[in-house]
């Protein structure tokens, strides 16, 4: 419930595809990092494959953004640093439910560079939020540790902004979220 206090769900759009009813959460950690979930109901009776839930996932229109520094901003075709033509489902990892609380907990953990501390309470209440979406959790995908830091020349001219880029799409029984921590 704290959780929910830092935070204001904006509903983006209704999808045609699997998913549907979009929702948006940004947490700005310190100055320069942020935390974004978007999630979608799944609709009832449909099975995908990772393949086609990615797929619904990339046509969204909640999907295809950019962030820049307190903002983030609708861009076809480009979802964080990266450019979707060359995105690909591949590119995820599929991980175990404690990988993912202690991936998350080392990432707020660490120090970044350049980056000033995040404030505690925040981390707290992500890692607990972590715990808790775990416990109806089917499937976690990670994107592979080598897209975390956006490679040159950049896909957009934006994603020079970025110095860490970290992307999680956890598939619940009636739920997908995707959780971005983002450093720039």
């Amino acid at each position: 419930m704290v959780y929910q206090r830092l935070n204001k769900i904006v509903p983006l759009e209704i999808s045609s595809s699997a998913l549907e009813k979009p929702q948006s959460i940004k947490v700005r950690l310190s100055n320069h990092a942020t935390f974004t979930e978007i999630n979608w109901d799944i609709k009832p009776q449909i099975k995908l494959s990772w393949k086609s839930l990615y797929s619904d996932i990339c046509s969204s229109n909640a999907y295809n953004f950019i962030h820049l520094n307190h903002n983030s901003f609708l861009l076809k075709g480009n979802s964080g640093p990266y450019n979707l033509d060359d995105n690909s489902h591949k590119k995820f990892n599929t991980i175990d439910l404690e990988f993912f609380v202690s991936s998350i907990k080392n990432i707020l953990h660490k120090d970044h560079w350049l980056q000033p501390p995040i404030d505690t309470g925040k981390v707290n209440i992500l890692i607990h939020r972590a715990a808790e979406l775990i416990s109806n959790t089917k499937m976690i995908y990670m994107l592979n540790p080598k897209f975390n830091k956006p490679s040159k020349p950049f896909d957009n001219e934006w994603s020079h902004a970025y110095l860490e880029y970290y992307e999680y799409i956890i598939v619940t029984n009636n739920k997908v979220f995707i959780w971005n921590l983002i450093y720039e």
